[in-house]
């Protein structure tokens, strides 16, 4: 008898490699997520930063921080693209003192720093978490 012997992969080493790459993405898809979110994270504050600086301009020229409205595109993060971060005050602004947030949006709301805040003191601060984790 002379039969060729058929070549392939059977149904069972199929289904194992597909589980093996089924485990592997299981593990590596929140990391990337968080890595993500930590990225969004770190253009959010470094943009309170830039505004901090920018209102911080605006006192040196005027003596005050009472008149600076925050406009496209300081009132985002990142300012193209999809906004991940609304950016405004936390009250409105006085002659000697400011508080400015970055609140979560789209993607980012269920992020778990929630909002983040600094004042003109250089003071920092998160609603959902240690400032020591998220800034």
């Amino acid at each position: 008898m002379n039969r060729k012997r058929a070549t392939g992969f059977t149904l069972i080493e199929i289904m194992v490699v597909v589980t093996i790459i089924a485990v592997l993405a299981a593990i590596a898809y929140p990391s990337y997520t968080e890595s993500v979110a930590k990225g969004r994270r770190a253009q959010a504050t470094a943009d309170l930063g830039e505004l901090a600086q920018v209102l911080e301009r605006h006192f040196t020229v005027n003596n005050t921080y009472a008149n600076y409205v925050i406009a496209a595109p300081f009132n985002r993060s990142p300012r193209q693209g999809d906004v991940f971060y609304n950016i405004s005050f936390s009250a409105a602004p006085t002659r000697t003192a400011y508080s400015i947030r970055a609140i979560p949006a789209g993607a980012q709301a269920a992020d778990k720093c929630g909002t983040y805040a600094l004042t003109n003191a250089g003071a920092k601060s998160v609603s959902a978490s240690t400032v020591a984790i998220c800034w």
